[in-house]
């Protein structure tokens, strides 16, 4: 098998059928009188499928629940809205259409949107939300809490499952048609969908290809994929190995052949069954499923006669009527028998009960039909082979009989789409147009005449259906005309550079520069682009790059450092009465409890005078005996924080308050201290606080 991509993150969806609360956080404890607050909530959607451009869909108001007193503490829980019903609506499901071979997207199937918020009349209110991406799909009532934030991440993404919940090594038809849906919500986004398959044939040799492609693909989109036997054209393989298929298995791969979705697995049936029949439905996490019934169908016809009466003339006939019909109109009502099922799969059809598209395959394509209400069993105690009985109502009123075969195709009138609704494209990261502009909508007009075809509404322009118009360059889409910008954010970060050589480092201003985000919203939609921008390159690769090094005095370069010696300097105290002439000598100390000068001290001998260093003295000459503990003896007027380098690193940081003293200067305390190294270059700072 293709190697599993395991380097993509997913992104999280929120699920339309299941309740999206939004909390409108309190207006602040200052706000004394709370009678009047008003809290609004506004519904961006796109202008279009793929557009950046959003337009105000619905605005909501309420009022806060009211603040509450816990032991003292004022609770304020702002104001709920409950916005799922509003978001469904905008939704659609994406049923795959008959005889489909081609990869598809699903358009109506997910949407980003945004939210807005206010509370009146507190000022500066205002709050932007982050885009969010809807699916229209559900999930079990108790298990929804648990996993509502978690599913599309988790269990789809890091599972790298397709939009079913049917089991797998599934048993099908050689003519069933199979679909699987797949959401892209990973990141890197891939750039192509490649449906590998991998044939089993029945002599125990397989082979594998790639059987379909598509390109461009939408990020938070979904994707139709034909997998049936036929819509693949495995048979045409088979045929030319001179084998029979045994099972096959699908898959997705990127464009680098890295494999992005579980693998499924179909297998062929080799029973023979009279009465097979196929129902494709919409599963609850919006792909479609197909659903093999093998067991006795019937069907039923309720028709409805309307009558009418008129007066009898005077002589009328034996023939002649004094009631008679003036229509007829019925529903055409089959119920299907599943055949037997096997334990998991009793549970799984709950599926079709929650259904609302419902389609029976026929050879006329896919019929729509409505399940009636009914009392669904799902799988008993110790039940493992079973069946299960649906009835359905064709979804069109019955008018009459006939029973032809396939209408054979007949020459029509040419016609073309023309796009409509034209819209910039914006690009999703920064929020700019990109110079390209799209079309919602198509429209079909006969190719003759350029007039519209009435008897066609117009229909979403989407890749990979007929007629699909693919953004054209644009001057009135250029990045410049996009009609709200930011404005330049300059300020200091929060970072020091860490990678300067002798010298220090400082904070780097983090700057992101006019006009780099946009927005068809807002200035303050484009503004808060680019507080986002700051947010994320406030980092420390930023202040090693734009940060300032700073040549400091504890960089100081030295060369007539004897073998195995370092030097010691120390830096300048202004204000600070600690006992250091001209804040640079090393203070009087007990001369004979130290070996170096009458502070310095490696151990207790006596103290040559050779080694005594008159005060005042700066860059003193010490050994670099191993054990060494170096102590500064000094009392302060006033607190003092003491730093020491070797060679520019910083290897002690202490503060100590007025008159404290015997102050460590090495990084250890212990018995042990580390060994300065050879001729090394000590600085001892002192900052007063």
């Amino acid at each position: 098998m293709d190697l599993i991509a395991n380097y993509l993150t997913y992104l999280p969806l929120r699920l339309s059928r299941n309740p999206i609360d939004v909390v409108v956080d309190a207006a602040s404890e200052s706000v004394v009188d709370r009678s009047g607050l008003s809290y609004l909530l506004e519904i961006w959607k796109p202008r279009a499928f793929q557009s950046g451009a959003y337009e105000l869909y619905n605005t909501l108001t309420g009022s806060e629940i009211p603040p509450r007193n816990d032991n003292g503490l004022m609770i304020l829980e702002g104001c709920r809205f409950e916005i799922h019903s509003f978001i469904d609506a905008l939704l659609d499901w994406n049923p795959p259409t008959a005889n489909q071979t081609a990869i598809t997207v699903c358009p109506g199937l997910t949407m980003p949107y945004f939210l807005y918020s206010q509370i009146n009349p507190v000022p500066s209110s205002e709050v932007f939300g982050d885009m969010e991406i809807a699916i229209k799909a559900k999930l079990h009532e108790d298990q929804f809490p648990g996993w509502k934030d978690l599913f599309f991440v988790n269990w789809i993404g890091e599972g790298k499952r397709f939009l079913t919940w049917q089991e797998d090594n599934k048993l099908v038809e050689r003519d069933q048609p199979e679909f699987l849906y797949f959401l892209i919500n990973m990141q890197p986004k891939p750039e192509e969908l490649r449906l590998r398959c991998r044939i089993q044939y029945t002599d125990g040799s397989y082979e594998t290809r790639t059987v379909k492609v598509a390109k461009d693909i939408i990020q938070n989109c979904v994707y139709c994929i034909p997998v049936g036997l036929q819509s693949l054209s495995l048979e045409t393989w088979a045929l030319s190995a001179n084998k029979q298929i045994d099972s096959y298995e699908v898959w997705l791969n990127n464009e680098n052949d890295d494999r992005i979705s579980e693998i499924r697995t179909y297998i062929l049936s080799d029973e023979y069954n009279r009465n097979v029949r196929y129902l494709i439905f919409q599963n609850s996490l919006g792909g479609f499923d197909t659903l093999r019934c093998y067991g006795q169908a019937s069907t039923s016809l309720n028709v409805t006669t309307n009558l009418a009466q008129k007066t009898l003339e005077s002589g009328y006939l034996p023939s002649s009527e004094e009631l008679f019909v003036t229509s007829k109109n019925g529903d055409r009502t089959i119920t299907l028998n599943t055949g037997y099922q096997k334990g998991i799969a009793l549970d799984y059809m709950e599926e079709l009960v929650w259904a609302e598209k419902v389609y029976l395959v026929t050879q006329e394509g896919f019929i729509p039909i409505i399940a009636s209400s009914q009392n669904y069993q799902p799988q008993q105690d110790d039940e493992h082979l079973n069946g299960r009985s649906f009835t359905f109502r064709h979804a069109k009123e019955a008018t009459a009989f006939s029973k032809l075969p396939l209408a054979q195709a007949s020459s029509t009138r040419p016609t073309v789409w023309v796009p409509e609704q034209p819209y910039c494209q914006i690009d999703s990261s920064t929020g700019l147009r990109n110079g390209y502009q799209g079309a919602a909508k198509l429209r079909l007009y006969y190719q003759d005449t350029m007039q519209p075809v009435k008897s066609v509404s117009t229909k979403p322009n989407v890749p990979g259906t007929e007629g699909y118009y693919p953004p054209q360059k644009s001057p009135a889409c250029d990045a410049g005309t996009t009609p709200f910008k930011n404005a330049e954010i300059r300020k200091a970060g929060t970072f020091v550079r860490n990678n300067c050589t002798n010298a220090t480092g400082t904070v780097g201003e983090v700057f992101v520069l006019a006009g780099r985000f946009g927005s068809e919203i807002s200035q303050a939609d484009a503004d808060k682009r680019a507080s986002n921008e700051w947010d994320r390159i406030n980092t420390q690769d930023w202040a090693n790059q734009y940060g300032s090094c700073l040549a400091g005095p504890e960089f100081y370069e030295m060369s007539n450092i004897p073998a195995n010696k370092f030097n010691a300097r120390f830096g300048y105290i202004s204000g600070v009465n600690c006992g250091i002439s001209a804040g640079q000598a090393i203070i009087t100390g007990s001369p004979d409890a130290v070996i170096y000068s009458n502070a310095w001290f490696a151990g207790y001998s006596q103290n040559p005078n050779s080694i005594i260093y008159p005060v005042g003295s700066n860059d003193i000459k010490l050994p670099c005996d191993p054990g060494t503990a170096y102590r500064l003896n000094m009392t302060t007027n006033k607190p003092i924080r003491i730093q020491v380098y070797v060679n520019g690193t910083e290897i002690f940081n202490r503060t100590y308050q007025t008159d404290e003293n015997v102050i460590m200067i090495n990084e250890s305390n212990g018995p042990n201290p580390p060994t300065i190294a050879n001729q090394g270059k000590m600085y001892i700072k002192f900052t007063p606080l």
